[in-house]
């Protein structure tokens, strides 16, 4: 599953000298710094060679019942869910009981252009299958159960977009297929598969196709940032299936990358096509480049939950986290674990204090903001006394004042500044610069 809104680049630092000794004091300093400020709330897993030499958690797996979050607390973990959604897909290739090169309309020929949509074409996101979570309304209806026979109706509906194997472009529902297919080949729900090949042989008990969130299991709920954490929205895994249903934790996450790395898994053949990778990504994992250093895995948000797994084949290290709250870059929590781990140069992150604001400042700012640059709206409002953005058909997110009319999101790496005499704003993301105009309201007459 994805996070609407959120720029997604490639880390590139540079790392040049292998870990002799963990500086878990440099660790620690850098969760504590988080955690003060209230940055994000989580755990963290560092494996080498095979072995945990590293873990630590943040904030609370239930806030309501004060209960702190744990190397056992379970979270659910996005699309991390594909590289074991994939794996499961090519043990079955392995047994002969599909191919790669299988169409698609062996198994849902009222599929659009099912005839040629290729089973890799799945795994690489190449199939140009429309991405059903992208769709204007999956926002209000992802909390409601859907059957198998209702997902598949809306893929029919939403189509294709490109012609298949013609390029690269993320859908989860090319996922979601993958799921019922090895249904249909197992005779077996998602859950049992998942079980008995991967979670059962590894020894992963805190791994499972995920239901309704249960605190009395350890599982976290997620949350979002406004001036204190607020619950958030709870996605029914009828709609997540296989690229995005799944719960464990950061130390199992490591398990089940180490074993894959080292052909516990798959056969070694297998896992040389699995990371080949094409438009970089491979079949369900993709590549992190640390300059001199490679790793695979991948990352994933669903609700409020934010993931990633990565492993280094030839550092032998497997580095992982997953939040249940995050209000703040999460490349910031890959560059400083990783540089820490190295022995690289690294200063801890300042976090600008944020600036006073007055409800009237506040007040100047609202409205509904658009550019012809731009294929969204903005609307600007106020929300239990914090200003918030949210764009077109996507979450709401809290803006910090960090100098007048100027604000901030670094979860986003945004910046707004805005020009209340003139009804606009600049929007600032990605290298990009962005001047949008507040439109006008239009007042109802009798």
């Amino acid at each position: 599953m994805t996070r609407l809104f959120v720029l997604v680049s490639f880390l590139l630092i540079g790392f040049s000298t292998i870990a002799q000794e963990l500086n878990t004091a440099r660790l620690d300093s850098l969760f504590s710094l988080i955690s003060l400020k209230d940055k994000t709330m989580g755990s963290f897993s560092i494996f080498q060679d095979g072995e945990e030499i590293y873990k630590h958690s943040i904030g609370f797996e239930d806030i309501s019942k004060n209960e702190p979050a744990s190397h056992l607390t379970r979270y659910r973990i996005g699309s991390v869910s594909k590289t074991f959604t994939a794996v499961l897909f090519l043990k079955l290739v392995e047994e002969g009981k599909v191919g790669l090169n299988t169409t698609l309309d062996n198994f849902y020929p009222e599929i659009p252009n099912a005839q040629n949509i290729t089973m890799e074409f799945l795994l690489d996101h190449h199939s140009g299958l429309f991405n059903y979570t992208s769709q204007d309304s999956y926002i209000e209806l992802m909390e409601s159960p859907r059957s198998k026979e209702e997902m598949l109706q809306l893929f029919i509906k939403n189509g294709t977009i490109f012609s298949p194997g013609s390029r690269f472009q993320y859908s989860n529902t090319n996922y979601a297929l993958l799921t019922f297919i090895i249904e249909d080949l197992e005779k077996q729900n998602f859950a049992t598969v998942l079980k008995e090949r991967i979670t059962k042989p590894l020894g992963l008990k805190n791994t499972y196709f995920g239901g309704k969130i249960i605190s009395a299991n350890n599982e976290a709920f997620s949350y979002k940032k406004r001036r204190a954490w607020m619950l958030e929205t709870e996605t029914d895994m009828s709609n997540a299936l296989g690229a995005g249903g799944l719960v464990s934790t950061p130390t199992e996450i490591n398990t089940f990358f180490t074993a894959l790395f080292n052909n516990k898994v798959l056969k070694a053949e297998t896992l040389e096509q699995m990371i080949a990778l094409k438009d970089r990504y491979g079949l369900g994992i993709s590549r992190i480049r640390l300059e001199d250093k490679e790793g695979f895995g991948h990352s994933g948000g669903i609700d409020g939950f934010s993931a990633i797994g990565y492993y280094f084949p030839e550092e032998k290290l497997a580095y992982s986290f997953v939040l249940n709250g995050l209000d703040m870059n999460s490349s910031e929590l890959i560059k400083g674990p990783l540089s820490i781990y190295f022995h690289k140069d690294y200063s801890l992150p300042v976090f600008e204090m944020e600036y006073r604001t007055d409800l009237s400042d506040l007040q100047s700012y609202e409205g509904t903001y658009a550019s012809p640059m731009l294929p969204i709206k903005l609307d600007v409002f106020i929300e239990d006394g914090s200003l918030l953005v949210q764009g077109t058909n996507q979450p709401a997110f809290i803006l910090y004042a960090v100098d007048k009319d100027i604000f901030k999101n670094d979860l986003l790496k945004l910046k707004i500044e805005f020009k209340p005499s003139e009804s606009k704003l600049i929007l600032s993301q990605g290298g990009g610069i962005f001047e949008l105009t507040k439109e006008k309201e239009v007042i109802a007459t009798e």
